[in-house]
């Protein structure tokens, strides 16, 4: 069965959406404290993590997911450049003057009409100054 969980544990971060099928979930933005993030999780298995935008607090424990789960996150290509520069990221406005290296090989460039195993945009994505928009939906196949 499909769900939508929502959770914010500090006022000056980003909603995180934990999007679950059955034994399998999809996290978007991992905004929020870590161990937070794994009580929600639990015993489920990642089959990826999508980021909305290249924000510092929309991925602040990306790196904690992606070393700790067998999992991608799928993000725009500008996303990927923001996510080792604290200006154009706003990581120094959180009080953070180093943002961690990320392990290349599981961060995944989507560009419009991307297609894989799981992740299908039915429509363009379209990125802007500050914001990875999704043009109306995509779908979700679980690897069951």
């Amino acid at each position: 069965m499909l769900s939508v969980e929502t959770f914010c544990d500090s006022s000056i971060n980003a909603n995180t959406y934990l999007i679950t099928n059955n034994n399998h979930v999809l996290i978007i933005d991992p905004a929020n404290n870590f161990k937070t993030l794994q009580r929600f999780i639990g015993d489920k298995i990642v089959d990826g993590v999508i980021l909305t935008h290249g924000h510092y607090d929309h991925f602040k424990t990306l790196k904690e997911v992606l070393d700790n789960y067998d999992t991608k996150c799928y993000l725009h290509k500008e996303a990927i450049k923001k996510l080792s520069d604290v200006n154009t990221s706003f990581a120094i406005a959180f009080g953070v003057n180093k943002l961690p290296d990320y392990d290349m090989s599981k961060l995944v460039a989507i560009n419009e009409n991307t297609n894989n195993n799981w992740f299908i945009y039915i429509k363009n994505m379209v990125y802007t100054r500050a914001y990875q928009l999704f043009n109306n939906c995509f779908c979700w196949k679980p690897n069951v």
